[in-house]
C-alpha cells in the first residue's frame, strides 16, 4: 500500500498490555533497521506523491514565519508530524490564517508554493 503520511516506531514494552507478557525477544539493533527500511521506503512514496501536487494551488493554515517565508500546512497534515508548506510571499501573513498556495517544488516531506 502506498500510504499519505507514515510514523513508525520501534516495540518497547508497555505495561498492562498483553503484549508486555510475551517479553521483548528482538534485539534493538534489528529493530531499528527494521524502522530505517521502512522509512526509506515511505520516503520514497511520500516524494512520488507530494511530486504529484505541483502546479495544484493548496489551501493551507499559516503556522509561523522563518527565515523571510511562511510556514503552513493542508488539512491533511497534523502540527509538528506531518508535512508543511514552505509558503513565499512578499504579503506579510498571519498565523493562524488560511491561504491559497500554488506549490512549485516538493520534496519527501516539504511542499514549495508561491501565495495566490
Amino acid at each position: 500500500a502506498k500510504l499519505d503520511r507514515v510514523g513508525v516506531f520501534a516495540y518497547s514494552p508497555e505495561e498492562d498490555t498483553k503484549a508486555f507478557k510475551l517479553g521483548d525477544p528482538i534485539p534493538d539493533l534489528i529493530k531499528e533497521k527494521r524502522v530505517e527500511k521502512i522509512m526509506i521506503a515511505q520516503q520514497k512514496i511520500s516524494l512520488e506523491k507530494n511530486k504529484k501536487l505541483i502546479g495544484e494551488t493548496l489551501k493551507v493554515l499559516v503556522d509561523s514565519e522563518h527565515e523571510g517565508a511562511y510556514i503552513g500546512r493542508t488539512e491533511r497534515d497534523a502540527p509538528e508530524v506531518d508535512n508543511s508548506v514552505i509558503i513565499q510571499s512578499k504579503k506579510t501573513l498571519q498565523e493562524g490564517s488560511f491561504v491559497n498556495v500554488k506549490i512549485s517544488a516538493a520534496s519527501e516531506y516539504d511542499l514549495i508554493g508561491e501565495l495566490v
